[in-house]
């Protein structure tokens, strides 16, 4: 029923939008559908997402104002504004500061407890978006706009959930330039958007049922059954958040927006790196632009180029769940991606080691490899509670030695 009910909000919705005369008129529809959209979660989430566009939108106008020099401190206020909404929300809206501990139960348990917060839908892709907006402001990066086409960009409805979380230049520059409607545009959106529920409610959704209570207890289930299961781990991750993505593409496109993809076909990446810059671009970009490369690249040395690596894996996992398990992931994911940025280092001195590297052959194992390391961590993220999982992977693959 629901889902009826949503084909035919939007079906409506997409006949008025294309029937109005200007992009002036069709942004502001987008707007107000948008802001529909939040009500039907809770009118409390459009009050509070609309505060803090303005809020963010005002120091913005207020910075273009100003010399560059000048601008600054506004920047930083906007920054630390938004960073500790969305830290606050993450750590106190949420049960999941936890030490879970296999080896030393007397260990395990909360590590502090707070009351329960109720976290705001979509916040954090809110949040990157207006950080982008401030941030791009201070650079001129960003082009004149009044507070409608801003507040239609921060809650676009088809991202506003769960990304992709596409650049403010790229997207406003076809709410300028909206026109006609494309056929050949809607044709494409409908069938992304088939493609996303087939991948999300019917693959995704069937793998859930059978992987996931191997990895809540591996060591309950034969060796067999959890070695597929972390592979399928992988393959059920990117179904589900494969499928959203497919589907928030289609619906944007049905309103004549193209925004950007989310994945590359990161299991036929050779190496870590490349996984990672082709699973969830969006996200991952971002902090690469906004944390990575202006506080560890820029006038730094080989050293911190290393500890910015491991800390942006760390950033990017925690940013999903800020749980002891994320917290294992970001670090065997960082781990990873400093051993891979060695081994470059030393091949590139190595003549021995840059032959065997490019043998026939060794393409198809670098990717076997490193689509089992990914997902290995991957399992790591959504297995049991901490140690948990460690311990019940031993018990299952080692069984001689617990």
């Amino acid at each position: 029923m629901t889902i009826i009910v949503v084909s035919a909000a939007l079906l409506v919705s997409f006949a008025i939008y294309w029937m109005l005369p200007s992009s002036r008129t069709k942004n502001v529809f987008l707007l107000l559908l948008s802001v529909c959209a939040l009500c039907m979660i809770g009118p409390a989430y459009a009050v509070y997402y609309l505060g803090m566009s303005a809020v963010v939108f005002a120091v913005c106008s207020l910075m273009k104002s100003l010399p560059k020099e000048k601008r600054k401190p506004y920047l930083v206020v906007a920054i630390v504004f938004l960073v500790v909404n969305l830290c606050f929300y993450k750590l106190f809206g949420s049960r999941i500061i936890y030490l879970d501990s296999g080896i030393f139960p007397e260990w395990s348990g909360p590590l502090f407890k707070v009351p329960s917060i109720i976290f705001p839908i979509g916040l954090s892709f809110v949040t990157f978006r207006l950080i982008h907006y401030a941030v791009e402001t201070y650079r001129d990066a960003v082009p004149p706009a009044d507070f409608f086409r801003f507040a239609s960009y921060v809650l676009f409805f088809p991202t506003f959930l769960a990304g992709p979380v596409e650049r403010f230049p790229k997207f406003d520059s076809q709410t300028s330039s909206m026109n006609k409607i494309s056929f050949a545009e809607v044709n494409y959106g409908l069938w992304r958007i088939g493609r996303g529920m087939v991948r999300k409610f019917i693959i995704a959704d069937a793998l859930a049922v059978v992987i996931m209570p191997v990895l809540q207890d591996p060591a309950s289930f034969p060796k067999y059954a959890v070695i597929l299961s972390i592979y399928g781990a992988a393959v059920w991750l990117y179904m589900d958040f494969g499928g959203y993505t497919d589907m928030a593409i289609g619906v944007a496109r049905l309103f004549g927006y193209s925004i950007m993809e989310n994945f590359n076909n990161p299991f036929f990446k050779k190496n870590i790196a490349l996984f990672w810059r082709s699973w969830h671009i969006s996200v991952y970009s971002w902090i690469r632009d906004y944390f990575y490369l202006p506080f560890f690249v820029y006038k730094g040395t080989k050293v911190k180029m290393y500890v910015g690596i491991f800390l942006t894996m760390l950033v990017f996992m925690l940013w999903h769940a800020p749980t002891m398990n994320f917290l294992i992931a970001g670090i065997y994911n960082g781990i990873g991606l400093i051993v891979w940025r060695l081994f470059q280092d030393i091949k590139d001195k190595s003549r021995v080691l840059t032959r065997i590297t490019s043998l026939k052959g060794m393409g198809v194992i670098s990717t076997i490899f490193t689509f089992s390391y990914v997902s290995f961590g991957i399992g790591l993220a959504f297995g049991g509670r901490g140690n948990d999982f460690f311990i019940g992977i031993l018990k299952s693959l080692l069984p001689g030695l617990f």
